[in-house]
C-alpha cells in the first residue's frame, strides 16, 4: 500500500509539472501575441497620421499649382493679375527685343512675368515665365521656374549637445573629472 502511495504521489507531481510548464508556455505565446497586436496597431495608427499628412499637402500643393496656371492663363490672354511683376520688352539700338529682369537678357520674348501662390503658411509655389504674343505659332510661352520653396524661418534643433569646434575638447554641458 505503501508502495502504491508513493507511485500516486509521483504520478501527481509529474502532472502538475507538466500542467505548469504548458501553461507557462500558453501564457508567454499570449503575451507575444498582445504586444505584436499592439505593435501592429501602433504602425497602423502611425501610418494613418502619415497618409493623412501627406494627402492635405499634396491637396495643398496643387490647389496653389491650379491658381498658379489660372494666373498663367491670364497672362496668355494678357491681363494682368493682380501680384504679378511684369517685365515689358525693350529695343535694344540694334533692333533686337529683349527683356531684361535682374541682370538677365531674353531674346525675343515680350513680357516676363514673376509670381507667386501661398501654398501653406511655410510654403509657396514660385513661378518665371517667358511670354510672346502674337497669333499661331508666334504666340507663346516658357516656364522658367515653377518651384515650391520653404518661405518660413529656419529654426535650428539645438536640443542635443554637439561638439562646437570651438578648440575645446568637452562636450557643452560635461564636467571633467580631475584626479
Amino acid at each position: 500500500m505503501v508502495d502504491n502511495m508513493e507511485k500516486e504521489r509521483k504520478k501527481r507531481k509529474m502532472s502538475f509539472t507538466t500542467v505548469g510548464g504548458s501553461s507557462i508556455l500558453t501564457i508567454f505565446a499570449v503575451l507575444c501575441f498582445v504586444v505584436f497586436a499592439l505593435l501592429s496597431l501602433s504602425t497602423a495608427t502611425a501610418n494613418a497620421s502619415l497618409t493623412t499628412k501627406s494627402t492635405e499637402s499634396v491637396t495643398q500643393y496643387y490647389r496653389a499649382d491650379t491658381k498658379a496656371e489660372g494666373i498663367l492663363a491670364e497672362l496668355r490672354a494678357g491681363h494682368e493679375p493682380e501680384g504679378v511683376t511684369i517685365y515689358k520688352a525693350t529695343t535694344s539700338k540694334s533692333g533686337v527685343k529683349s527683356i531684361i529682369a535682374e541682370g538677365v537678357g531674353y531674346v525675343d520674348w515680350d513680357e516676363y512675368a514673376s509670381f507667386s501662390v501661398r501654398i501653406d503658411e511655410n510654403q509657396e509655389l514660385q513661378a518665371e515665365v517667358l511670354l510672346r504674343f502674337g497669333k499661331g505659332e508666334e504666340a507663346g510661352y516658357r516656364i522658367e521656374r515653377w518651384q515650391k520653396v520653404y518661405t518660413g524661418d529656419w529654426k535650428p534643433d539645438d536640443s542635443m549637445p554637439v561638439f562646437g569646434g570651438d578648440g575645446s575638447t568637452e562636450l557643452p554641458g560635461m564636467t571633467t573629472i580631475e584626479e
